[in-house]
Formats: structure tokens, sequence, C-alpha cells
């Protein structure tokens, strides 16, 4: 078996400190309020995938993962509409994660699935199993498409104004970046049914997965700490971009 802990190591410090970059990043935006939300459960759940292989099985299976796609979502509207705030309304995206938190804990003593191989053995979890896995491809499907049809919105708002828009602007790496969430998740669920199929596959799935975690955490906080606000540019509507005064 692979030993994951020096990509948990990597992704647990490049994602504590880059949280904590940008939750003192000035302005103070609600963007990067969930960009470092975003980091610090990535950080969490890393440490957790550590005491779990190290120390003591904590969950039955990950649940932190449930916050990515609304935070992808939620992130994606506040940097297009910089002036929106997140109401309270907004926990509804979070009702799967407080779900599955709530069942990990309940069977905190039995793991879901030790083996993949063994999702589909006819034991009292598997219907469980199946109702997670289930949700958490909607989850990154749905969260996905949002983000990409909210950047695509937003980049057709500009090009009905602007004659010349910068990368900065269009959000050209958040598109992209969203595009490839969804891409590398959907790798990890195939190479997860080869699993469940047979030794089909010569490495461990959950290595794929920390290592796709870190990376991601890595290049999020990258392009997030360039990336200005962009409400400190204003289009008017004859077409010229200017800056604030």
């Amino acid at each position: 078996m692979v030993n994951i802990d020096p990509v948990l190591y990597i992704g647990i410090s490049q994602s504590f400190f880059a949280g904590l970059l940008i939750s003192t990043k000035k302005p103070f935006t609600a963007a990067n309020r969930l960009m470092a939300a975003w980091l610090f459960l990535i950080c969490i759940e890393l440490i957790f995938a550590l005491i779990n292989s190290r120390v003591i099985e904590m969950y039955a299976f990950p649940f932190v993962a449930f916050t990515y796609g609304p935070l992808l979502y939620l992130y994606v509207q506040t940097m297009t509409n910089p002036k929106k705030k997140i109401s309270w309304l907004a926990a509804i995206h979070f009702v799967p994660f407080i779900t599955f938190f709530v069942v990990a804990v309940i069977f905190r003593a039995e793991p879901l699935v030790r083996d993949l191989r063994s999702f589909f053995k006819p034991d009292r979890f598997i219907s469980l199993r199946i109702v997670y896995s289930t949700c958490f491809f909607l989850s990154v499907t749905v969260y996905s498409i949002l983000a990409f049809v909210e950047i695509n919105r937003h980049q057709k708002n500009l090009k009905d104004l602007l004659s010349y828009t910068s990368g900065i602007i269009t959000l050209n790496w958040l598109k992209v970046l969203s595009i490839s969430f969804y891409v590398a998740f959907l790798t990890l669920f195939i190479l997860g049914g080869l699993n469940m199929i047979g030794d089909i596959i010569p490495f461990d799935p959950y290595f794929v997965v920390f290592t796709f975690i870190a990376l991601f955490s890595f290049v999020y906080s990258f392009y997030g700490i360039k990336q200005p606000a962009i409400f400190g540019q204003v289009i008017d509507m004859n077409g010229d971009e200017k800056k604030e005064t």
C-alpha cells in the first residue's frame, strides 16, 4: 500500500498557511472569507485522514467533501457579483454535509467501507454506501455546473459591455479551476469504480484523492491570493473600464 502520509503533511501545512494568509488579506471580502473557510476545511479533512491512518478511526467515511461544491459555487457568486451578501438561506447548501456528518458520528465505530472491493457486499451498510456515493457524485456535478454557468454569464455580460477584458475580470482561471474540479472528481469516481470491480488499478484510489485535494488547495490559494477584488474596477455602460477613485 502506498504511504500517503507525506502528501497529507504537505497538504495540511500548505492549506493551513494559505487559509491564514487569505483570511487576513485586505480588503476583507466575502469571497476571501469563503476561500479561507474552504482551505481550512481542506486542512481539517487532511488532519482527519492522518489521524485515521495513524492513530484512531475518527469517522466512518469522509463528509467534509460535501462542503467543496457549495463553497465553490458561493465563491464564484461573490466574485462575479461582489455586492452580493451571503444570507442565512445559503445554509441550505450544507444540509448534505450536516446530514452525513451526523451519520458519520453515529457510525464512527463502524467504518462504512474499509476496502472499495467490498463496496457492494450485501451487509447492513450497502444502502448507506450507495446513498452516500450517489449524493456525493450529484453534489460535485450540480455545483460544478452551477459554477460554470455563473462564470459564463459573467463573461457574457462583460463582452456586451467591453471590447477588451483582462483575465482578472473575466475569471478565466476560476472557470478552468471549476472544470478541473469536476474532471478530477469524475476521474476519482471512475478509479473507485474500477477498484470495486476488482484489483484492476495498481494503486490505492485514496492516494489519488488526497494528492488531488492537496494540489487543488495549492492552485486555488495561489490564484486566489493573486486575484484582486473585482469591485475595485468600475465598468460603465459606454464600454470604458476605469479604476474607482
